[in-house]
């Protein structure tokens, strides 16, 4: 365990002198990765003894993550105690105006849009592979549960089958699926709502895992005992330099569902290599986070933009709307309402994060000089928004 390899925080009986960590992450999704990295740091530097806060509504079973507040925050600032903000490649600024900014990179730089570089930051990620620093910052850790994923009493010789994962691959890479995968394996991707139980029983029956991206997934698999496959395409990215459980690394058309792949070693033994230095990551970040300079200069363009109206709009509905809106109400802005194109609202009663969604027609018959909106979403489809908004003469923040 992690806590028990590391030192805990020394403790002054009077007050507090340690440094608050403040981490903007996604809703709590069981099946998201980067939801969970962010919510298990928060869990790991509570458990050490600092005091650390999520911000998103909804929150981790069984982890230390309480949700940030405007009081919380109010009550550091009169103890005089420098906060640190912990911000991932999904949201750039400083919105919680804290002392110290890091940014958390667990994804490539430019996945989803956002390449800014900010030098006064100070910058972790989640495996040399996300950065072009010759020694990056990295800061990675197990978020799988051995409780779960494990090759415990699975007996290999009767495993039968496959099973695949392209989540990211075909929802964000145009990708497609060969007919005789999709026909004869297990799909694992994430439209088909399974708990991590269901997940892990069947990654301990079958005989590989054909893994079309970069995900937890293949440490799952590995765990399991489970043979992992690499499956090449423009999708891929060269991701075997960052990923060490997997047994080979094929395209797709050379794949054949009738092979047998044995691994020379134990399959877990590469995922327990990506995180031997858990704990020195850990003990580094600490120990730079909480002695790094303060006074992160300049305000936030996001928070200074909604201050400026009575009224705010979030165009968006998913992982960017879910932070820049947690964020945002947090340091007391009144979000109004979360806006969608038309044709994605099927009624005029659903709601996101307890707030009604609206049209854009809604939005243009209610713009008005006392609106400010927000465009929260990736890059490529704000790219594809922004064109009619400004069409229609709205003014926005992206």
């Amino acid at each position: 365990m992690i806590q028990n390899l590391l030192p805990r925080l020394e403790v002054d009986v009077f007050r507090s002198n340690h440094r608050p960590y403040y981490i903007v992450t996604p809703e709590w999704v069981q099946h998201s990765m980067g939801a969970r990295v962010t919510f298990h740091l928060c869990h790991i530097l509570n458990e050490l003894g600092y005091e650390a806060y999520v911000v998103a509504q909804n929150q981790a079973p069984n982890l230390r993550t309480p949700l940030l507040t405007k009081e919380i925050i109010e009550r550091h600032k009169s103890e005089n105690r420098p906060s640190i903000a912990i911000y991932t490649e999904l949201m750039w600024g400083n919105t919680l105006n804290a002392d110290v900014v890091v940014r958390y990179i667990t994804n490539r730089i430019g996945m989803y849009g956002n390449d800014i570089i900010d030098k006064e930051a100070l910058y972790y990620y989640w495996c040399e592979g996300y950065s072009t620093d010759q020694n990056p910052n990295l800061l990675c850790f197990p978020t799988i549960d051995h409780k779960i994923f494990n090759d415990i009493g699975v007996n290999n010789s009767k495993r039968k089958g496959f099973a695949y994962y392209a989540h990211k691959y075909l929802a964000e890479g145009n990708g497609v699926i060969a007919d005789r995968i999709k026909r004869n394996g297990i799909s694992l991707c994430k439209d088909i709502p399974r708990t991590h139980k269901e997940i892990a029983d069947i990654l301990r029956s079958v005989k590989v895992l054909y893994l079309y991206e970069d995900s937890a997934v293949g440490g799952e698999a590995a765990l399991c005992g489970c043979p992992v496959v690499l499956v090449k395409t423009d999708f891929f990215l060269g991701m075997e330099s960052i990923f060490n459980c997997f047994d080979a690394v094929i395209p797709e058309n050379e794949i054949n569902v009738e092979s047998d792949y044995k691994s020379k070693k134990n399959p877990a033994d590469g995922y327990k290599e990506l995180f031997a230095n858990s704990s020195e990551y850990i003990r580094k970040f600490i120990q730079d986070t909480q002695g790094a300079s303060l006074g992160y200069r300049g305000r936030d363009d996001l928070l200074s933009y909604c201050e400026k109206y009575k009224r705010v709009c979030i165009y968006g509905g998913g992982i960017f709307a879910s932070m820049v809106y947690s964020a945002l109400s947090i340091m007391g802005i009144n979000i109004e309402c979360f806006i969608v194109s038309d044709c994605m609202l099927e009624n005029n009663d659903e709601t996101y994060l307890s707030l009604p969604v609206r049209p854009m027609s809604w939005l243009k018959s209610q713009h008005s000089p006392e609106c400010g909106l927000v465009v929260a979403m990736v890059k490529g489809n704000a790219e594809q928004v922004v064109p009619s908004l400004n069409a229609l003469g709205l003014r926005y923040f992206y």
